[in-house]
């Protein structure tokens, strides 16, 4: 199936997958398709219509729940954050 194979090709990306579609990468498909796509995928979750936090954002949260007692422990915090985004892939 061509969408599965794009789907494969965005890594599984939900929001991806709607933008190729609509940027034309699969001939013929439908921009209704599409935006029917979109919306399956944000009812099942896949898709979280919430809006991402940056890297500082996430940070900033991170230690405000952690909340350290110490500079060696806010330190220890941002460590571990930023191990968790280089894993996760994320430059922000």
């Amino acid at each position: 199936d061509r969408v599965a194979d794009l789907a494969e090709r965005v890594r599984g990306d939900g929001e991806a997958l709607v933008r190729a579609l609509r940027a034309g990468e699969l001939e013929h498909f439908r921009a209704s398709k599409a935006d029917e796509l979109l919306h399956w995928l944000s009812d099942e979750g896949y898709i979280d219509p919430h809006r991402r936090l940056d890297g500082n954002e996430r940070r900033r949260l991170t230690l405000l729940q952690a909340a350290p007692e110490s500079p060696a422990d806010a330190d220890d915090t941002n460590l571990v954050m930023s191990w968790l985004e280089a894993a996760a892939g994320d430059p922000g």
